[in-house]
């Protein structure tokens, strides 16, 4: 997993290189400040950088409200906003409320999207194996005399075959 911090502008320019490359499809932790408006107005740009490089299926992500450990009425990004955020946020799996200087739910920040990459991982295999048996399927298909074997057509006639 990669910790992508709002307000971090030094690594702006590394940022879509970091989600492109430096985690391929594993997932990312998007982390912003109960109590700075700036890191969560910034995950909106987070997030278009994903869509952009992953388009219909980004990684799994989880979202990070740190400083959840200072009062909530000083916090300036309500619940209902991370929760519109979450819901607007495609593979989402969760939003943890954490501590950094308590540690408070820090560790159980990285749960979810450690079982959301590996259930991606998973299903990923699967359609994977699918796609090479069908493959496979219609080579012996295409080998056994049904069809010509110079094509891919399941259901070809060799007099009136295409490829010839």
């Amino acid at each position: 997993a990669l910790p992508i911090s709002a307000g971090e502008e030094n690594y702006s320019a590394l940022r879509r290189s970091w989600m492109q490359h430096g985690v391929g499809d594993a997932g990312f932790l998007f982390v912003f400040s109960l109590v700075d408006r700036q890191t969560f107005d910034e995950l909106g740009a987070f997030h278009d950088e994903l869509m952009d490089l992953y388009q219909d299926d980004p990684p799994p992500s989880v979202l990070v409200a740190n400083k959840s450990d200072i009062d909530a009425g000083e916090w300036v990004v309500t619940d209902e906003e991370v929760k519109g955020l979450r819901s607007r946020w495609r593979n989402c799996t969760q939003v943890i409320y954490t501590s950094a200087s308590s540690g408070s739910n820090v560790v159980e920040a990285f749960e979810p999207l450690c079982v959301a990459v590996r259930e991606r991982v998973h299903r990923r295999r699967r359609a994977a194996r699918e796609r090479e048996a069908e493959r496979n399927a219609l080579m012996r298909e295409n080998s056994t005399g049904s069809t010509c074997g110079r094509c891919r057509f399941a259901h070809c006639i060799r007099d009136r075959c295409a490829v010839s």
